[in-house]
């Protein structure tokens, strides 16, 4: 039996050959919707996700491929099958996979062959999905998970400031980083984990949806694009009144780790001494070095 998370998309303009494909795919424990035409299947993508699509090249081939193209830029786990009557020569080929498409099934064609594609195709789009989830997971920290906010790992922020780097100097930008460093008390590890959780959310209300916060050496790092030392001043200002009226922080276990919050802002090209290693990345950047 065949399985997916979602449901899969017939388009064709036959209603008999969506009626056929339906009871083929239904068989065999799949859901599965359809739409007559590339509109339709514009409204059903615009409201739901799908595990793959099984669509008739519509004519005129141009139009077709552009509008394939599109679902697939914005839906790049979509496995797309494509079927036709026409004959399909070389640069037909190379137009068809060019804008996207994942098969070609050329007519007629044996049912049990499209179910072996189809089964391809479903392996495929699992593979790339668990591969997004793993790369999410790597970028970003634990906390993310339970704040459902952006918190990025360590190195992944390290790898952001790099790119934030070369985008101030090409632009001629000011670029400010604030490290918050966070004392190691003798709390319970459980009552430091909140503690950071809710940190993290405070941050990440307070800060610019552009602006980039990460753990750093068991803080967090604040990456502020376009933003100068006075900036980044009022910044610091603005965040040290909230941890003092944050309810949360008000709670006597909290105390011992608030009073060991420090704030430490650097602005390039203004000045400061960056401490390592994003010292040792703003050498690289300046020196023109590539390093991923």
């Amino acid at each position: 039996m065949i399985r997916a998370d979602n449901p899969l998309l017939l388009v064709d303009p036959y209603k008999n050959l969506l009626h056929a494909y339906r009871i083929l795919f239904e068989q065999e424990g799949l859901s599965v919707e359809t739409a007559a035409s590339l509109e339709e299947a514009r409204s059903n993508l615009n409201s739901r996700s799908y595990a793959l699509i099984l669509a008739e090249l519509l004519m005129p081939e141009a139009d077709s491929l552009v509008f394939w193209k599109e679902i697939k830029s914005r839906h790049p786990e979509l496995y797309l099958i494509l079927l036709t009557d026409a004959l399909v020569d070389e640069e037909g080929y190379e137009r068809l996979f060019n804008a996207g498409v994942d098969d070609l099934f050329i007519k007629p064609f044996p049912p049990k062959k499209l179910l072996v594609h189809v089964r391809r195709g479903l392996r495929q789009r699992a593979l790339i999905l668990q591969q997004r989830k793993q790369d999410q997971l790597a970028l970003m920290d634990p906390i993310s998970l339970t704040i459902e906010q952006i918190i990025l790992s360590t190195d992944y922020f390290k790898r952001c400031f790099r790119q934030e780097l070369k985008r101030a100097k090409r632009h001629q930008d000011p670029l400010s980083i604030i490290l918050v460093k966070t004392s190691k008390p003798k709390n319970e590890p459980e009552e430091k984990d909140q503690f950071l959780m809710e940190f993290a959310k405070l941050l990440r209300e307070v800060t610019r949806e552009e602006d980039i916060i990460g753990r750093e050496n068991g803080g967090f790092g604040i990456l502020l694009y376009k933003t100068d030392q006075q900036g980044s001043k009022l910044l610091i200002a603005r965040l040290s009144h909230l941890i003092q009226n944050h309810l949360p922080f008000r709670k006597e276990l909290y105390q011992s780790l608030l009073s060991g919050v420090k704030f430490h802002p650097f602005t390039i090209p203004d000045g400061g001494r960056i401490p390592k290693p994003f010292s040792r990345i703003l050498q690289d950047v300046n020196r023109g070095i590539s390093v991923h």
